[in-house]
């Protein structure tokens, strides 16, 4: 998928819409492949399972375990944007 990513990225910058036009990631993004997807050219992830299940099942709210899995999320994901994206929301060269 992260190969189709780029592809429809090129497209998008190649017909100048980029940071116009969204391009979506839906599933199967976690804390270790996300950063190679925003790489790629991915603006917007749909994310759930690694906010409600952890290494033991369901993380339970109350106990602390989908806040904490989503800041490790976010970390990775602002970190790689950092890297990767400039303030306009253009792949860096």
């Amino acid at each position: 998928m992260v190969r189709t990513i780029r592809k429809l990225h090129d497209m998008i910058a190649e017909a100048g819409m980029e940071g116009q036009i969204e391009l979506m990631e839906d599933g199967g993004l976690n804390a270790g492949n996300v950063a190679e997807f925003i790489a790629a050219g991915m603006t917007v992830g749909e994310v759930s399972s690694p906010l409600l299940k952890g290494p033991q099942g369901k993380l339970k709210p109350g106990t602390g375990e989908i806040a904490a899995a989503v800041s490790k999320l976010r970390a990775v994901m602002d970190a790689a944007s950092d890297q990767y994206r400039t303030a306009e929301g253009r792949l860096r060269d």
